[in-house]
């Protein structure tokens, strides 16, 4: 793994998802969880967040204006995981928010960790 200490948050409001996400990616990584944005920034404003999963579809307001405060604010990278994604939102409104991947659910565990690893490799070598 390129980097077992990452601090990894996944933000969902389906609560079965996030916890089965966060207990996988736990043997690799500093894993935070939360069902909003509200305690999503404040994890980013309490710890020093690598890499940020969001859901689009959740209220408070949704996923994109949380991946946009990242974006702004904070330098972790931001995966959007979302079953709403290419029906209600286009990969292209992701990364014009600033996700460097979008990603349609379902997907692999297997997968999304190794999309983690791709980005915090890429990190790593940008010096970030």
């Amino acid at each position: 793994m390129v980097n077992e200490r990452a601090k990894i948050l996944i933000v969902d409001d389906d609560r079965i998802l996030r916890e089965v996400l966060a207990e996988y990616l736990a043997d690799y990584f500093e894993v935070y969880v939360a069902a909003n944005n509200r305690t999503a920034i404040h994890w980013l404003q309490s710890v020093d967040i690598d890499v940020v999963i969001t859901d689009i579809a959740h209220p408070d307001p949704n996923g994109l204006a949380l991946t946009r405060l990242v974006k702004s604010f904070f330098e972790a990278k931001v995966i959007i995981l979302s079953g709403a994604l290419d029906s209600f939102y286009s990969r292209e409104e992701c990364h014009r928010a600033g996700a460097v991947l979008a990603l349609r659910k379902p997907q692999q565990l297997s997968d999304i960790l190794d999309f983690i690893n791709k980005i915090l490799k890429k990190r790593a070598k940008e010096g970030m």
